[in-house]
């Protein structure tokens, strides 16, 4: 996916949001938006979600939800 503040063809890993926005940009566009103290948020790579496992669907494991001993 392509930045969509920019229009680049650099691949977009980062959310920028507002209260009236939301963009897919860049590494170089995100740099810009924390400068203008927006809000930056990495995207999670989608590699093979066509493909889901019953270990993927699985509800993960957080270290902090593991009772004290």
């Amino acid at each position: 996916m392509k930045c969509e503040r920019c229009m680049s063809n650099e691949e977009s890993i980062y959310r920028v949001s507002s209260d009236v926005m939301e963009l897919n940009v860049c590494q170089v566009c995100a740099v810009e938006a924390r400068r203008l103290r927006l809000t930056v948020e990495r995207l999670e790579p989608d590699y093979g979600r066509r493909f889901v496992s019953s270990v993927d669907t699985a509800p993960s494991f957080c270290p902090l939800d593991r009772p004290a001993f």
